[in-house]
Parts: C-alpha cells; sequence; structure tokens
C-alpha cells in the first residue's frame, strides 16, 4: 500500500493549515448542521497551531450570537458544535454562553434514547431499496411508519452533555452541569 506524500516541512504544512483553515471561516455555517461540529473543533484547531487569535475570536463571536436567542429548539440541534462550545465558555467564562448550553442540554437530554443513544430523528428518514425488491413484512412496517434513530454520523454529538462537567471539572450535581 503507498502512502499519501507527506508534505516536506513544517512551513508548508503551516501554509496548508492557513489555506484550510481561512476555508473554515468562509464555510456558509447554519445554527446548527452537520459539519459544524467538526467545523468549529477544526477552526479552534487551526487558530492553536496557526498562533492566530482570530479563529478563536471567529467561533467566540458566532458561538455567543447564537447564545444571545438559542431557543426555540430543533432537532438538528444535536449538531451544535458542543466541544468548541463548551471551550470557549471555558476559555471566556461568558454566563450567556453557559446559560445558552445549559438550555441546550437540557433540550438534548430530553429526546428519547434507543439503547442507551439519544435520537436524532423522531422518525427515520427510510427508503424502500432500489430495484424494487420486496421487503420481508417487519421491514415493510418499518418503511411505513419508521421509528426514531439515529444514524451512525450522529454518534460523534452524544459527547457534549458528557463534556460540559469533564471541561468545567465539577461534581455532578447536574448531567452536564455548568
Amino acid at each position: 500500500m503507498t502512502q499519501a506524500p507527506a508534505l516536506p516541512s513544517r512551513e508548508e504544512r503551516l501554509r496548508l493549515l492557513e489555506k484550510v483553515g481561512k476555508s473554515l471561516l468562509a464555510m456558509p455555517y447554519k445554527s446548527w448542521n452537520f459539519g459544524d461540529s467538526t467545523g468549529f473543533e477544526g477552526i479552534l484547531e487551526a487558530g492553536r497551531l496557526l498562533k492566530d487569535p482570530a479563529y478563536f475570536s471567529f467561533a467566540n463571536g458566532w458561538i455567543r450570537a447564537w447564545a444571545s436567542r438559542p431557543e426555540p429548539f430543533r432537532r438538528l440541534d444535536c449538531t451544535a458544535p458542543g466541544v468548541a462550545m463548551v471551550e470557549i465558555a471555558h476559555e471566556t467564562k461568558d454566563k450567556e454562553i453557559i446559560q445558552s448550553l445549559n438550555l441546550l442540554a437540557t433540550y438534548l437530554m430530553s429526546r428519547t434514547k434507543d439503547r442507551g443513544i439519544y435520537d436524532t430523528w423522531e422518525s427515520l428518514c427510510l427508503i424502500p431499496p432500489y430495484g424494487g425488491e420486496e421487503l420481508p413484512i417487519n421491514e415493510a412496517k418499518w418503511l411505513a411508519n419508521p421509528p426514531g434513530g439515529t444514524c451512525i454520523d450522529c454518534l460523534h454529538f452524544d459527547p457534549i452533555t458528557q463534556s460540559f462537567g469533564h471541561i468545567f471539572n465539577e461534581s455532578h450535581k447536574r448531567p452536564w452541569n455548568l
């Protein structure tokens, strides 16, 4: 198996990181949707590696704007960049962000669970098989009336509630404990 070529110098790697970081700042984020979580984590990490406070300022500004009006919540709020939000709240001690994160955690933890995992969807988006093949009866029932559930790419998001107490390193009076 051949490996991808490595950039030969630290300077070249940092130039590439700066290009990637700038593209992250230009993304059309919506509060919140898929990709925002890893995008904001990438923004914070790019700022650290580049030693450029503009990246933290961008993320802080976006999250502070969200915190000024976090409700009404919706199902896709489970894709909020929780780890980045908690890091920013921890660094800035911003009471409005902390209060909004508590509201978000309360909402996220109000969702139903299936086998210990919070449901992303009240009703999964299932489609019939390609080619028109006949489904077994139990699968046809699921297709007709899809249950709630979580798709595997959503598993990145559940740690948000666990990171609250961990990052703030406090006792667990509440599950998220800000």
